[in-house]
């Protein structure tokens, strides 16, 4: 086994365990999304708006290693 494949067998645990993490926390990140929508409504103030994008931008960055730790997770690991 090359160091290639290591590594992507090590990206896919990782990217599923962001996966099992993002399930256990499903009530904050719909808090998030509600959040993300509350700050058009004008009625935060500026230590609930900074949170409100704070989690969302945690989110974000969540999701984006989940799926990048899979992709190429699963790219590395393929036979040649």
């Amino acid at each position: 086994m090359n160091r290639k494949r290591v590594l992507g067998y090590i990206f896919i645990v990782l990217s599923i365990v962001l996966a099992i993490i993002a399930i256990g926390l499903l009530q904050s990140l719909a808090k998030a999304v509600f959040g993300f929508f509350r700050i058009f409504t004008g009625t935060l103030t500026s230590e609930q708006l900074g949170y409100a994008i704070g989690t969302l931008i945690y989110w974000t960055a969540h999701f984006v290693l989940m799926f990048t730790f899979w992709k190429y997770g699963r790219r590395w690991t393929r036979k040649s």
